[in-house]
């Protein structure tokens, strides 16, 4: 039997008056069910007439016989059911064949996969922390030799002095101290140099002239000592309770310290003035001195770090 001739038969017994008083008795139209179910209105009047002529096959009628029994809120099994017997239309069942086996490879392989990168992407987070910690560790360990190596600093005049590592319990006054015997041992160079000048110059002049000349150069002597005297007490020293970094120039460039001091240092600078002073904490200094006199910071640290300047004119 054709499609054609089973929706005729269909159409003679299929009970389609059951749509017409479903909608009705809940007030709706064509219209409004044809905008709602997408559905021609001709399809659903043909469903309510049991007319099936045009519509298509018989997938498509029971398509369009469930979706409008669901909006009238009706059974669609019922009606689909109708319409196949009525139609002569037999459930045909396909054969389901077993499958031999399934192949699991690739799921086996995709699992393998995950599982790599994972471990791949754990062993490339331990590498980089290894590597992050072995920076901090080499950094620190390059920041304690810098501060254990000794500090030369540059003096006014042209001496050059070893302050002991920061780690020594009695850093610099020692070794500061010492510029007075070396000034006074270049004193005594500059005046036998003098002398012998004096002594190897031609007599043009009386005897008695002699004791004047050789009584100027022995004052100059005395003065340049004085000076030399006068330029040791004008030192800059630091005393520091705790770690801190310090910045010293003087007014011609040079760095008379630049690092890291440690906390219990006792450390004494020259050089030519104005100094320039940055001290990294404030509060770590215990006591500072230039020229003898005490130099207050209260007014020259901003967030613990104290900037300024140290000529003569701005000791407190």
């Amino acid at each position: 039997m054709s499609s054609e001739e089973q929706l005729v038969g269909a159409s003679q017994e299929f009970p389609g008056k059951e749509f017409s008083r479903a909608r009705e008795a809940q007030g709706l139209s064509f219209d409004q069910l044809s905008r709602e179910l997408r559905l021609p209105m001709r399809t659903l009047q043909a469903i309510e007439a049991a007319s099936f002529d045009g519509l298509g096959g018989p997938v498509f009628v029971r398509g369009y016989i469930r979706a409008y029994a669901r909006r009238l809120k009706l059974d669609p099994v019922p009606f689909v059911t109708a319409f196949d017997a009525c139609a002569g239309i037999q459930e045909v069942t396909a054969t389901v064949r077993a499958v031999g086996s399934v192949a699991t490879t690739p799921a086996r392989q995709s699992r393998f996969l995950m599982r790599f990168g994972t471990v791949l992407f754990l062993l490339v987070i331990i590498a980089i922390v290894i590597w992050w910690w072995r920076a901090q560790y080499s950094l620190e360990g390059v920041l304690i030799e810098q501060s254990s190596a000794p500090v030369a600093v540059d003096t006014a005049d042209g001496n050059t002095l070893i302050l002991p590592p920061l780690n020594d319990p009695e850093p610099t006054a020692a070794g500061v101290e010492q510029v007075a015997p070396a000034a006074s041992a270049e004193t005594a160079e500059e005046v036998s140099l003098n002398l012998d000048t004096l002594e190897s110059a031609p007599q043009k002049a009386p005897v008695e002239d002699e004791a004047p000349v050789l009584a100027a150069s022995a004052v100059s002597v005395e003065s340049a000592a004085a000076e030399e005297v006068a330029e040791v007490e004008k030192s800059l020293r630091i005393d520091l309770t705790q770690d801190s970094w310090l910045r010293i120039t003087d007014a011609g460039g040079t760095s008379l310290f630049n690092g890291i001091a440690k906390g219990g240092s006792d450390l004494a600078f020259e050089g030519r003035e104005p100094l320039s002073v940055v001290i990294g904490r404030a509060d770590a200094v215990a006591r500072i001195e230039y020229a003898g006199v005490p130099v207050d910071l209260t007014g020259v640290s901003s967030k613990n770090v104290a900037h300024l300047t140290l000529p003569r004119v701005s000791l407190q």
